[in-house]
């Protein structure tokens, strides 16, 4: 893994995605500001995987935060995300990436309130 793959930690042979949320600047000047990280586990013992998985994270949870997301709200959102991206059954190169992107508009929808399909197990079906 590269050492300076962002919010990538490694704890014996696994890996997760770590990342302390934005200063919320209306509540820093007050000292009210506590920041607990965002902890997911990213579900692969392969460094490459583990930095490329943890990238697309670390987009999703910029949005989130950008709309003002709640704590428990990014943390499941997170938590989804990451678990359907390590039960993609193995596929060719350009339906992996297709099953990535759907799975990651599933997410913009659910950032935005919209219905989304992260909570389906019917959802990973339509990939194998």
């Amino acid at each position: 893994m590269h050492p300076h793959t962002a919010y990538v930690r490694r704890r014996g042979d696994s890996f997760s995605f770590r990342r302390r949320p934005p200063v919320n600047l209306a509540l820093a000047h007050r000292g009210n500001n506590t920041r607990p990280h965002l902890t997911v586990a990213l579900w692969t013992r392969d460094p490459r995987e583990a930095a490329r998985r943890a990238a697309k994270l670390n987009v999703i949870a910029e949005a989130g935060w950008a709309v003002g997301l709640s704590e428990s709200d990014m943390l499941g959102l997170s938590k989804a995300v990451a678990h359907l991206g390590a039960q993609l059954p193995d596929l060719p190169p350009a339906q992996r990436v297709e099953a990535e992107r759907r799975n990651d508009d599933e997410a913009r929808k659910a950032i935005a309130g919209q219905p989304h399909r992260l909570d389906d197990p019917d959802f990973l079906d339509a990939f194998g």
